[in-house]
């Protein structure tokens, strides 16, 4: 809300705390732009750091290079790996999404894979591509607790469409990713869901 060019208050989304100790300052900006924070729905490091690392730094330091650029909200992006790995990213996110201080919002996380189709893998490593399965995702959103917010898979892939009916009801946003999928392949599962 600004009036008469000055912002007057902030949204209803947790602020940085430093910014909050900022918030009294009168900032000029020397007519140039002011816009609300960047989102970054995938991402898979900055900074040097990965999110995949397996260590609470490569979160903090990866998303902090985010802010510095203007990405006040972010997912970090997994890729397909070992299940072992998979789960190591979910214990070290827990960890690092309790940071605040100069941390942009993470609201949750963008699982990558690995439902993906083969010939459309790309830099992902073929040996931990698979069909999706409710054996495998529904543990895995299990050991989440509601941290998965968004999940790429290929459409086209045998399960994939069960698993959207598991999945969007619980609020996981799901995209269509590494596929091979054709326009009416999509445009049909659109039309009969």
């Amino acid at each position: 809300m600004e009036d008469k060019g000055v912002i007057q208050a902030f949204g209803s989304q947790p602020v940085p705390e430093i910014w909050v100790k900022q918030a009294t300052s009168i900032i000029d900006c020397h007519s140039l732009y002011l816009s609300p924070g960047f989102v970054d729905i995938h991402t898979h490091g900055s900074g040097g750091f990965d999110y995949m690392d397996g260590t609470v730094e490569a979160f903090e330091q990866a998303a902090k290079a985010h802010l510095r650029f203007g990405a006040t909200t972010i997912l970090p992006t997994t890729l397909a790996s070992t299940d072992k790995h998979l789960y190591q990213t979910l214990d070290v996110f827990k960890q690092a999404s309790k940071l605040t201080d100069g941390m942009p919002h993470l609201p949750g996380l963008h699982l990558e894979g690995p439902y993906f189709s083969p010939f459309e893998k790309g830099a992902m490593e073929e040996r931990h591509l698979r069909l999706p399965d409710e054996r495998h995702y529904t543990p895995v959103v299990e050991y989440a607790e509601g941290l998965i917010r968004r999940w790429s898979l290929a459409p086209e892939l045998a399960g994939s469409l069960e698993m959207a009916d598991r999945l969007v009801p619980m609020g996981i946003h799901l995209s269509a990713a590494h596929t091979a999928a054709t326009y009416e392949d999509i445009r049909y599962c659109n039309l009969v869901r």
